[in-house]
């Protein structure tokens, strides 16, 4: 059973101070009589409170003494001032001034049993800015935090958030005994607009009576025993993930501290423990003269003091950076780890306090969940969802780093000799995921690092498996300028297609149909390699593995716009332009064709991926197009960012895209930085040199590689030879690094020394998609 208390810090009429949500959860362990045993040794911990403070039979006050109001005991500040001083002891150790818990029965005293259960402390503190944001629209009445009391009802609700149906410590509670205190206003008169306020929000009345000069005042019930068993029930009805509490015991009502008999030893602990959390306290000073964002810390400080460890300290945040977290951890509750991850990684951008608390603790507890869990189902979703987000326009190529560096670490328990098949096949996916990841930001060392992985696994897949992932190679061998075994990698996947079409029809009297998708695939492959060289060759290819991708729209584009590229960088403007009109929906219009291309990139199963289709319009323009640039087009191209973003306002998919950021982005940057110079566009040309510097960030390798091969290029376009030559030096130096992983560059010997030879020799390498 786990018994809960709530009480409240005072204040929450000025929301400028810090103001929270308080009490304790103790465990006891599933021993029966615990709670009961526990709420006697809480009695006589008080009790041993007013003997110290009003000396002899002063423990017949009790519990008068404990609170301060109208009416209080004279004992109440001497017995809070022991509070204090005693009861971090009394939660960790279950003693008072260093004595156990003692009874008497018949004169005698007894000694009663150590306490079996722990102490729990909770807290959910309100930031200066709460869960409302100031840029968005204004909320409905019943929900602004200022209306009534509508933030303590907001505030409670998180309670039962976090404390009860999804508490990161404990887990499912089943087992539930809540000793809840109410809430009501003071008496208000009808005259105030405080009445006119909690009227309308539907607060129901407890009672009215006639005070001096026979105004009529009314008091009004905020939080009852019929709002708290609606919240309760709302939670359980809509957490069907997460069946729990199987049975409980319910105590809400208002504190009674005139009566022993009452039973609300629990209650009274969490004033307590609000009252020394929230009150002037004799170490730490008026911490209510902070601010929420100062105080975090100091309030932590003084949980963790009160109990046996940090991970007996549940306080949370009525601020924006909790929605992250009930969010993260709702997804890693229901095995959703990519999406749990995805915030995580969210979160650790935002700056704040309250931020900062979250990441060091929540987001920190949420991570260690996820590298304990051994949920296969889960990290194969998490897999896959980081799989189709890399050629998306969802993709974020760090927060997919980030996520695929957390898992890797979850990875490297199952590297071992003894791990069954299905933890092998999970490794050799983990690994064939990397090879795409990092060969997408250009990383090849990596990339090849993840492809030696892929290949201690191969036994556990399929032969279709191995040959999709040697064509995957292929690509890393390019980008590090190994074409030679680019290319024989490349021939022996494809002879492996066709070695297995022939096995296949031999067992099974049929073969893979001409459609068949991972063999137009290498087909595709083979002739990337081949356009590197500048081979006639490639064009056979592409269009073969363009006729047996019809109908596979995504990737018959990626393949087309390949064979585009190749056509620009061979100088074949008619081909290039019968293809380009196919690639832009039947369009032969620049400005027809930007539209099509926008309209069919950012919406729901997009044709396109708008950078890389953005990049094919802006190279073939640059190339062959450039007497076709109308003012009006220009106006739109100038600036394309900002055009997206302001016409596609409203739209999710333009609101989701990063900008022109990735790969190919700097490609695209270089030539819309030739065509500003080109009409003298100086702040279009700006600019672009801008977005160019933001394109890349967080690259590495080739992409670095393309990038200053690229500012070589345009110094050359525009004659200046000097920059060209420092640049091409630079480069040689970049390439020849062995941490590079440019093999074939640094181990060449042959490179030019005279200037005009070395830029000629290096244009020859950056073929292509590579300038």
């Amino acid at each position: 059973m786990i018994i809960m208390s709530l009480d409240e810090s005072a204040g929450f009429a000025n929301t400028n101070s810090p103001v929270f949500i308080g009490g304790i959860l103790y465990d006891d362990h599933g021993i029966q009589e615990e709670g009961e045993k526990e709420r006697a040794r809480i009695k006589w911990y008080y009790k041993q409170l007013f003997e110290k403070s009003g000396g002899k039979n002063a423990d017949q006050r009790y519990p008068k003494g404990l609170h301060s109001g109208q009416g209080a005991d004279e004992l109440v500040p001497g017995v809070k001032a022991e509070v204090v001083k005693t009861l971090p002891e009394f939660l960790k150790k279950g003693t008072c001034y260093g004595k156990e818990f003692s009874s008497t029965l018949f004169g005698n005293t007894i000694k009663e049993p150590k306490r079996e259960g722990e102490y729990y402390i909770w807290l959910v503190l309100k930031s200066e800015g709460g869960m409302q944001d100031e840029n968005e629209i204004e909320p409905q009445f019943l929900l602004r935090e200022e209306e009534g009391d509508n933030l303590y009802y907001h505030m409670a609700d998180e309670v039962l958030e976090h404390i009860i149906f999804h508490n990161p410590v404990l887990g499912k509670i089943e087992r539930l005994h809540p000793y809840i205190a109410t809430r009501s206003s003071g008496w208000i008169s009808h005259q105030d607009a405080a009445y006119e306020t909690y009227s309308r929000l539907g607060y129901r009345r407890n009672q009215t009576q006639k005070q001096r000069n026979n105004e009529e005042k009314t008091q009004f019930s905020f939080m009852n025993g019929d709002v708290y068993r609606t919240l309760f029930t709302q939670k359980m009805m809509y957490t069907p993930c997460y069946p729990q509490i199987k049975e409980g015991e319910f105590n809400i009502c208002s504190i009674n501290y005139n009566n022993e008999k009452a039973n609300m030893e629990y209650l009274y602990l969490a004033d307590s423990i609000c009252s020394y959390l929230g009150d002037t306290h004799p170490v730490h000073g008026t911490v209510r003269q902070h601010e929420p964002s100062q105080w975090i810390g100091e309030i932590n400080t003084l949980a963790n003091d009160m109990v046996v460890g940090e991970d007996h300290v549940l306080l949370f945040a009525y601020d924006r950076i909790d929605i992250l977290f009930s969010n993260a951890w709702k997804a890693y509750e229901k095995g959703d780890y990519h999406t749990a991850l995805t915030i995580s990684y969210k979160a650790k951008e935002q700056k704040g306090a309250f931020a900062r608390y979250y990441q060091n603790k929540w987001f920190l507890l949420l991570e260690n969940k996820m590298k304990q869990a051994d949920d296969l189902n889960a990290w194969k979703q998490a897999i896959s969802h980081i799989k189709s987000n890399i050629f998306s326009n969802e993709l974020e190529q760090k927060r997919e780093l980030f996520i695929y560096h957390f898992i890797e670490q979850v990875m490297q328990k199952y590297t071992t000799e003894e791990c069954p098949d299905e933890k092998r096949r999970l490794l050799y996916w983990f690994y064939n995921l990397g090879i795409s990841l990092y060969s997408h930001v250009g990383d090849t060392k990596k990339a090849w690092e993840c492809y030696e992985k892929c290949q201690d696994y191969f036994g556990a897949v399929s032969t279709e498996d191995i040959l999709r992932c040697k064509n995957q190679s292929v690509v890393i061998l390019t980008d590090s300028f190994q074409w030679e075994k680019a290319r024989e990698q490349a021939e022996q996947v494809l002879n492996g297609y066709i070695s297995l079409k022939e096995v296949r029809y031999e067992i099974a009297c049929t073969s893979p149909n001409k459609s068949y998708l991972p063999h137009q695939k290498a087909k595709s492959q083979m002739a990337q390699v081949l356009s590197l060289y500048r081979n006639a060759k490639a064009e056979t290819y592409y269009l073969s593995a363009l006729e047996g991708m019809q109908g596979n729209i995504a990737d018959y584009n990626i393949t087309l716009s390949y064979l585009l590229h190749f056509y620009m960088d061979m100088g074949w403007q008619e081909k290039y332009e019968l293809w380009a009109t196919k690639y832009f929906g039947n369009y032969d219009k620049p400005l027809e064709r930007l539209e099509y291309l926008i309209s069919h990139s950012f919406c729901e199963n997009a044709a396109y991926h708008f950078t890389f289709g953005f990049y094919v319009f802006v190279r073939g323009l640059y190339l062959f197009e450039k007497d076709q640039i109308e003012d009006d087009l220009w106006e739109i191209l100038a600036d394309i960012v900002t055009y997206i973003k302001e016409n596609g306002k409203n739209n999710p998919y333009v609101e989701r895209w990063d900008t022109l950021k990735g790969h190919p982005s700097y490609l695209i940057c270089k030539y819309m930085r030739l065509l500003a110079k080109e009409r003298s566009d100086e702040q279009a040309e700006k600019l672009y040199r801008k977005y160019d510097k933001e394109s890349h960030k967080g690259h590495e390798k080739i992409v670095n590689a393309i990038e200053i091969f690229g500012e070589a290029e345009i110094c050359h376009i525009t004659n200046d030879t000097k920059s060209r030559d420092a640049y091409i030096d630079q480069l040689e130096a970049y390439l020849k690094n062995p941490d590079h992983y440019f093999i074939s560059i640094a181990e060449a010997g042959d490179i030019p020394t005279d200037p005009e030879r070395k830029y000629q020799y290096f244009a020859n390498k950056f073929t292509f998609m590579y300038h």
